[in-house]
């Protein structure tokens, strides 16, 4: 069964609230944003089978959003593949914001909240169906949401491929194993995404503990800085920041704290008892006394001789 749903019906004051009402139907109930002073224009032609429904969708600048209202009010099982022709498509899912050029592929879930972002006019193929039929394929989706299947992937094109050739077939008992191929070969696109989504995120990992090794070996070095890290890494010192930002840390923070830890550890040895607290602050990497007495106290709430006398009463 077929349907068009277009606003070249409607008078142009009527065309964004019909336009809204004809999404919120055809997908999941959305909100709509445009600028009401622009000329509107859409159009969407739905087909709908037993296992999805095949939605081509053109249209002029507007952004169109799922909220967490939406979701407990309408709650929806069903994923929006999305494949980009012509236009560009800015779309948000679980904290990751996305651009889907011309040719680009990817999907959204509607069981969490989501936004699209059209800036100009766009046309775009949309396949509505189950989450199950990429579930059995690649397990939970939340990793693959909001993940752009580029142009020149090889399993992504073959996807593309597919998909533009289940939007021209009209029979349903071509189109159902059609679909199938698409969805397994749009399941290989999404995994190839998933991991060199992923192998980045281990060698970021990697490379922070990398670093935190190094600067646990060098603590008595005075000349250890951040900076000195990074070369020793092989990376740029914004790089290492930003790794180690993305940890919640702070690569100067953590080379400040481990120092302190290491002098409040002697600090409490009855054997270094009489050892001048400047040399134990010296002998961890501290150029000046009185910074890492500053430093200690910000730490410990309290002066690096109040610690030794609490360890070493008496």
């Amino acid at each position: 069964m077929e349907t068009r749903l277009s606003t070249h019906t409607v008078k142009p004051s009527d065309r964004i609230a019909y336009w809204r009402d004809a999404i919120c139907s055809t997908f999941v109930r959305l909100d709509l944003e445009c600028d009401p002073r622009s000329p509107f224009h859409c159009q969407l032609d739905i087909r709908r089978t037993a296992k999805f429904d095949l939605i081509s969708v053109a249209g002029s600048a507007q952004r169109v959003s799922r909220s967490l209202r939406h979701v407990s009010e309408d709650p929806a099982e069903s994923l929006i593949v999305m494949l980009q022709h012509e236009g560009d498509c800015i779309a948000t899912q679980d904290g990751r914001e996305i651009h889907l050029p011309a040719r680009a592929l990817a999907f959204l879930d509607s069981r969490r909240p989501y936004s699209l972002r059209f800036p100009a006019a766009f046309r775009q193929t949309v396949v509505k169906v189950g989450p199950g039929v990429l579930e059995h394929r690649l397990g939970s989706l939340s990793a693959f949401t909001s993940r752009p299947v580029e142009p020149r992937s090889r399993p992504g094109r073959l996807a593309r491929i597919a998909l533009a050739e289940l939007g021209r077939e009209k029979r349903d008992n071509v189109a159902l194993p059609l679909a199938n191929i698409a969805f397994d070969l749009l399941g290989l696109a999404l995994a190839e995404v998933g991991r060199s989504a992923a192998e980045p995120a281990r060698m970021a990992e990697m490379r922070v503990h990398w670093a935190k090794a190094q600067i646990a070996s060098s603590l008595r070095d005075p000349d250890l800085s951040p900076a000195v890290v990074a070369a020793k890494q092989g990376v740029s010192l914004r790089l290492l920041q930003r790794l180690f930002a993305a940890e919640g840390e702070s690569l100067s923070d953590c080379i400040l704290e481990q120092r302190l830890l290491r002098c409040h550890d002697v600090l409490q040895d009855p054997a270094q008892a009489a050892r001048p607290i400047t040399d134990i602050a010296l002998s961890w990497g501290f150029a000046d006394a009185s910074h890492f007495a500053r430093a200690f106290r910000r730490r410990f709430a309290h002066s690096p001789s109040e610690a030794r006398r609490r360890a070493l009463p008496g």
